[in-house]
């Protein structure tokens, strides 16, 4: 830890600030990752063979309704608001209006040798529909093109006509339900480069948390909360991994940093899983201290982390309501990969895929699909005590 930092790491003290508000863990993990990320804008990146990466990410909390994404989403947005020049969106914006913002967020860095213009925003956004209101190709590649922070961006706008803008950067947290993510996103967008910039941390809910116990926070670790983040708002560098990272790193990333998410949807998520990791790995090592070391421990939490929001984003695509046959045979497989993965090799038992199927098909085709799978090779059949059956990934 920095001897200028209160706390040992900034996302466990936001986890434990947290705890008592009934948000699942992993968002909270997320929250506080987005809130280091927003603070360091792009004055903080790491330089690979394939050019600067900035540390900004696009979080979105994927639930039903009523699980706590605007609890959260909102501590996010009080916390980026303790940090002097942080220019933070409106939550409700539109196309026009966040680069309106963008243009008016324009900052100089007289830090070095020759002062740099660049525009940073952040948007935290309980509602990804306010942000994203309908499917527009043209607004998502922008959002492509702001995520990436490249060197200018330039659009036409009717308040400024004609923009440039030198250096953008946008940091994103948002919330939603899978049934909108369905509504919004054809099958055709996660071929894109939009799903694949997400991070999509799902969850079915949160542990049931008194509304009146614990009503108070704990006001010290806010205050520490908030003097390190201040501290991360300062920093302004490149972040380096140590040699034993970098070998940790290569041994990793010749094994794809398996295991490898296999449905469909995420193919193109699945090449941008690196720089995920890259960012990820950034705002823990920003948590802890200001000397921009990164070492394997934050390689692994960083591995950890994104494992675990993996595993859970294929449930997402099980609750969108499914647009055909096909659909739900995809979602089948991944479903009964991932229950035989999580069960340790065990197979799911007939009347538990029947259940999972109800409401993806028709009910006089549920025994279809299960035999249609089973008939091309794809789920193999095991027969159980009592010839009840099962069923398995095939070649398992």
């Amino acid at each position: 830890m920095s001897s200028t930092r209160k706390l040992k790491s900034w996302l466990h003290g936001f986890a434990s600030y947290t705890q008592h508000m009934g948000v699942p863990l992993l968002w909270r993990k997320w929250a506080a990752i987005t809130t280091i990320s927003g603070a360091l804008e792009r004055r903080c990146v790491l330089k690979t063979a394939k050019g600067s990466l900035a540390p900004n990410v696009f979080v979105l909390l994927v639930s039903p309704p009523g699980v706590g994404k605007s609890v959260i989403i909102n501590e996010v947005f009080n916390f980026w608001q303790k940090v002097p020049d942080l220019r933070i969106a409106p939550s409700s914006t539109t196309r026009a209006g966040l680069i309106d913002f963008m243009v008016d967020a324009r900052k100089i860095d007289v830090g070095g040798t020759v002062p740099v213009v660049y525009h940073s925003v952040l948007c935290a956004s309980p509602e990804f529909g306010n942000l994203v209101p309908q499917y527009d190709n043209a607004w998502l590649n922008i959002l492509n093109d702001l995520y990436d922070c490249g060197t200018l961006f330039s659009d036409v706008t009717r308040k400024y006509g004609e923009i440039r803008i030198e250096h953008p950067h946008l940091c994103i947290i948002a919330g939603t339900q899978p049934k909108y993510l369905d509504n919004l996103l054809p099958d055709a967008a996660f071929g894109m480069g939009f799903t694949s910039r997400l991070v999509m941390v799902y969850s079915p809910g949160g542990a049931y948390t008194s509304l009146f116990s614990n009503v108070q926070k704990p006001a010290q670790v806010h205050d520490y909360l908030v003097e390190d983040l201040k501290a991360i708002g300062k920093m302004k560098g490149e972040f380096y991994l140590t040699p034993e990272a970098i070998d940790l790193w290569e041994a990793l990333a010749r094994e794809s940093f398996k295991p490898i998410p296999e449905h469909s949807k995420l193919q193109h998520y699945v090449s941008r899983r690196p720089a995920h990791l890259l960012k990820a790995m950034m705002c823990l090592s920003a948590a802890e201290r200001d000397d921009f070391r990164i070492t394997e421990d934050h390689i692994e939490s960083a591995l950890r982390l994104l494992l675990e929001t993996e595993t859970a984003m294929t449930q997402i695509f099980s609750e969108m309501v499914t647009k055909g046959y096909a659909d739900a045979n995809e979602e089948t497989l991944a479903h009964v990969r991932e229950t035989f993965r999580v069960n340790g090799g065990k197979a799911i038992q007939e009347t538990a895929l029947i259940r999972f199927l109800v409401g993806k098909v028709p009910n006089n085709q549920i025994k279809q699909t299960i035999d249609l799978l089973t008939q091309s090779g794809q789920l193999k059949i095991h027969v159980l005590n009592g010839g009840i059956r099962a069923y398995s990934p095939a070649g398992k």
